[in-house]
């Protein structure tokens, strides 16, 4: 988790059914919290650097990733609440 575990508050992890990919947010206190992906090979390899999923704007955080990874669920502030969304994987 070497390269997933920054000085940055890092939560809400969300694994992919083959293991291979790792969703979870990550904040700081200069930004807005943002949803990352790290990838990996196998599952006996490490996490690479996260990217962050540029799609994905304002303040989006919870990634929950479907089974077949084509589709995830989130939360994002909208005014003063908090709202589902869904992304479908393109």
């Amino acid at each position: 988790m070497r390269n997933v575990n920054t000085g940055a508050l890092q939560y809400a992890p969300a694994i992919s059914a083959d293991g291979l990919e790792l969703y979870f947010t990550r904040a700081t206190p200069a930004a807005l919290p943002r949803i990352m992906l790290a990838t990996r090979n196998s599952v006996n390899d490490p996490f690479g650097e996260p990217r962050v999923l540029e799609a994905l704007t304002g303040f989006v955080e919870a990634p929950s990733i479907s089974l077949d990874r084509n589709e995830m669920f989130f939360h994002k502030r909208v005014g003063e609440k908090f709202v589902i969304f869904w992304a479908e994987r393109y």
